[in-house]
């Protein structure tokens, strides 16, 4: 391995964002850090490699007064968008141009976070009326009004935010999800601090097989600081993706023959049969549902009996009695997440 990702005289360190890293569609391997400087200030910036040998050190991105811990997701028009944590008690990003390897700038979307806490961010598989969908996951403070302390007392009332990205980069803030049923009005006292009291710190989001959220996230935190009795505690929840509140567009089905062509009719004389499978054009690892069917009046289909693999053989005998009057018959292939 060949790093140039060198610490510079003007810093204390270099540190490793937490949470994930990301290969970008067209195999770039990323992941956040930050500057810690001697003036004390800090400042996002990024790793990466394009063949896994030779990693190189962004810029460290200035523009933005106080940066940290980073959570990277890509977008589909192949920028890399970095929610940092920041000063500004609201939930910031800044983008980064893989083409050019260069910062394009920041947004503050105005959304109330407790912002001086790390945050999660991830791409859901499917897209809201063809936007991409992403979801960060934060703490926002008391009475969800944001805040900048770091101590843990204001870091409360956990919520996942539900964000569509259309093709130009534009975010909008489409649903919040909840993470307690009850909220915390004001600043935690003592030094404990509790999920009962509504506490909710650093955080991990994925997407499961089935299209679900989990949720991990620090929910106690006994003491600041290394020592005896001082020490946090994690739990996880899980979220149903009918909870993300928008309505996810379906997976797009494409019918392929034995080659792989895509096809839009087939022809078949009385003995013959031929074999056709329907792809889904999904980026989803959740398991897909298969259902062959067959037109029998304009517009009315019916379930064809036992056909519901990816693959169907398809033969005359299969159809020839629901044939119209030109010798055609229409059939499709219904798909649904599990």
């Amino acid at each position: 391995v060949r790093a140039k990702a060198k610490v510079a005289a003007t810093e204390n360190a270099l540190l490793v964002s937490p949470g994930n890293s990301i290969t970008t569609s067209g195999g770039i391997m990323v992941y956040p850090v930050y500057s810690y400087k001697t003036d004390g200030t800090q400042h996002v910036a990024l790793i990466y490699s394009t063949d896994g040998v030779n990693w190189e050190r962004s810029t460290d991105y200035t523009a933005l007064n106080w940066s940290s811990e980073g959570a990277i997701v890509e977008l589909e028009n192949g920028n890399i968008r970095v929610f940092v944590r920041n000063k500004t008690k609201h939930l910031c990003y800044v983008d980064f141009d893989v083409r050019t390897m260069t910062w394009i700038g920041h947004a503050d979307t105005g959304v109330p976070t407790n912002s001086n806490t790390q945050l999660s961010a991830i791409t859901y598989s499917k897209t809201s009326n063809g936007d991409q969908v992403v979801l960060v996951s934060c703490p926002t403070g008391p009475n969800c009004a944001g805040s900048d302390n770091n101590d843990g007392s204001m870091r409360t009332n956990g919520k996942i935010h539900v964000f569509t990205v259309n093709a130009a980069g534009d975010m909008t803030l489409k649903n919040t999800i909840n993470v307690f049923d009850k909220m915390a009005t004001g600043q935690l006292s003592g030094s404990n601090y509790t999920e009962e009291k509504g506490f909710f710190a650093y955080s991990a989001l994925t997407e499961l097989s089935d299209g679900s959220i989990a949720l991990l996230y620090e929910n106690n935190q006994f003491g600041w600081g290394a020592g005896e009795g001082k020490y946090f505690t994690i739990t996880n929840k899980g979220f149903v993706s009918s909870t993300l509140g928008i309505k996810l567009d379906k997976p797009e089905t494409v019918i392929v023959d034995a080659n792989g062509n895509a096809v839009s009719s087939v022809k078949l004389g009385v003995y013959e049969k031929t074999k056709l499978q329907a792809n889904t054009l999904h980026n989803s690892s959740a398991d897909i549902h298969y259902q062959w069917q067959i037109e029998y009046e304009s517009g009315k289909w019916m379930d064809i009996y036992g056909e519901n693999q990816k693959s169907i053989e398809l033969s005359f005998g299969m159809v020839g009695t629901l044939l119209g009057s030109d010798g055609k018959v229409n059939i499709r292939c219904k798909t649904s997440d599990a």
